[in-house]
């Protein structure tokens, strides 16, 4: 993830929930330190399956979070 446009990035592991009955829909679970968090949070997923890594990162267009104005603790985000 990154907090400054992707002049660095930061990596934190994430849990996968679940994957909707379509297959359309990929539950996953993460928590950012509140204290890098900026106006604006982009990711991308990176996994792994039997050795293959794979990437998602919203049709190359990143995940976005807007970040809350006073958050003073970490954010489980869920998407």
């Amino acid at each position: 993830y990154s907090t400054d446009g992707w002049a660095t990035v930061r990596e934190a592991p994430a849990t996968w929930g679940w994957m909707s009955m379509d297959d359309h829909l990929e539950n996953w679970r993460f928590s950012i330190p509140a204290g890098v968090l900026t106006d604006e949070l982009v990711f991308a997923v990176r996994y792994e399956v039997d050795g293959e890594v794979y990437w998602d990162n919203n049709l190359e267009r990143d995940y976005t979070l807007a970040t809350p104005a006073g958050v003073e603790t970490s954010i489980p985000a869920r998407y």
